[in-house]
């Protein structure tokens, strides 16, 4: 599976909400919230001589989008694993790559992969399978 441009749709409130979550001290929670906050929102890029906000996401090339995607997409995997009767045998991510082993036949695997893409508006999977 793969998430599709991980980075620019992670809506800021969404991403920011989940790093004041995972933050256990409230002090360093703040100041870390605001200074993503303020990378997020005054991220400007030229493209064919015109400049640009970027107004949802983060640049692929800002030093903070892995940890930023990492940490987003961990909490809603977690989040959503969480309420599936059926899970995979083994689930890994690599930032936006994932792979996993499934037991439970191919219907199940549709269904698993769509109930995923529907579980966060801006989220979705592509998906590859091998079969054996």
């Amino acid at each position: 599976m793969d998430v599709e441009a991980v980075y620019t749709n992670i809506p800021h409130k969404d991403g920011l909400q989940v790093f004041t979550n995972t933050i256990q001290n409230k002090e360093e929670s703040n100041i870390i919230s605001a200074l993503c906050d303020f990378v997020l929102t005054h991220n400007y890029f030229s493209f064919d001589n015109k400049n640009y906000l970027q107004i949802n996401g983060t640049a692929m090339g800002t030093l903070m989008a892995p940890q930023y995607a990492n940490i987003f997409m961990a909490d809603l995997e977690q989040r959503f694993l969480n309420h599936c009767t059926q899970k995979p045998l083994l689930y890994l991510r690599y930032i936006d790559d994932i792979f996993l082993i499934w037991t439970h036949g191919e219907q199940s695997l549709k269904k698993f992969h769509q109930d995923f893409n529907s579980f966060h508006p801006n989220i979705n999977l592509t998906l590859e399978k091998f079969i054996q």
